[in-house]
C-alpha cells in the first residue's frame, strides 16, 4: 500500500508525458498552418500574374505574336519557383449591340471563341456597362504540393491533404492606348502579320 501512495504521489516525468500527448495536436497544427500557407501564397502569386498581364495588355495599341510571346513568360517567370505550366489567356471583349462579345482570344491552351457571348461575374458587372472593349486576362496554374505529397506518404497519417490543386484567377482592365481613329480606346491583336480586331 505504501509503495502505491508513493507511486500516485510521484510526478517524475509528469512533462514528459504532457508532451507526448501534446506533440500529436502540435504536429497537426504546424502541417496544416504551413499547408495553408502555401495555398494562399499560390493563390495570391497567380492573381498577381493575371493583374500583371492585363494591365501590361491595356498599355498596348496592338498585342503582336512577339508582344503576346513576351507576356505569356513574364507570366511563367512571375509564377516561378512553383512548379505546373501555367495556361494564359487574354481576350479583349466588348458590346457588340446585342450584347458583349468576345473581340480576340489568345492563348497558350483552350482561347476564348471570337464572336462568342460574354457574361461578367458579379464582383465585375461595372464592365459590362463599358462603352469600351475590356481585356480580360485569365492565369490558371496546376500547382502540386510537396508538404502534401509528404504528408499523404506517411503511413500514420491521420487524414489527407489534397496534393494536386488547379489556382486560377482573372483580373479585367481597360485599354490606355488609342489604337483607331476617334476618340475609342480598344486594344488590337495581330497575329502573323494580320489585325485581328
Amino acid at each position: 500500500m505504501r509503495y502505491l501512495r508513493e507511486f500516485c504521489s510521484d510526478e517524475r516525468g509528469i512533462g514528459t508525458v504532457e508532451f507526448a500527448l501534446m506533440l500529436p495536436v502540435l504536429v497537426l497544427v504546424f502541417v496544416g498552418s504551413n499547408f495553408l500557407a502555401e495555398t494562399v501564397i499560390v493563390q495570391n502569386k497567380v492573381a498577381r500574374a493575371a493583374n500583371a498581364l492585363a494591365r501590361l495588355a491595356s498599355m498596348d495599341a496592338t498585342i503582336d505574336d512577339d508582344r503576346w510571346n513576351s507576356y505569356r513568360a513574364m507570366t511563367a517567370t512571375m509564377l516561378e519557383p512553383l512548379d505546373g505550366t501555367p495556361t494564359v489567356v487574354l481576350s479583349s471583349v466588348g458590346n457588340a449591340g446585342d450584347g458583349l462579345q468576345v473581340r480576340w482570344s489568345a492563348s497558350n491552351g483552350a482561347a476564348l471563341v471570337r464572336g462568342a457571348p460574354f457574361a461578367f461575374p458579379a464582383a465585375a458587372a461595372a464592365y459590362a456597362s463599358s462603352d469600351k472593349n475590356v481585356l480580360v486576362a485569365k492565369v490558371t496554374l496546376p500547382h502540386s504540393s510537396l508538404l502534401a505529397r509528404i504528408w499523404n506518404a506517411l503511413p500514420w497519417a491521420p487524414f489527407t491533404f489534397t496534393q494536386d490543386q488547379t489556382y486560377s484567377d482573372v483580373a479585367y482592365a481597360l485599354p490606355l492606348k488609342k489604337s483607331g481613329a476617334g476618340t475609342d480606346l480598344w486594344t488590337r491583336r495581330s497575329t502573323g502579320g494580320a489585325t485581328v480586331f
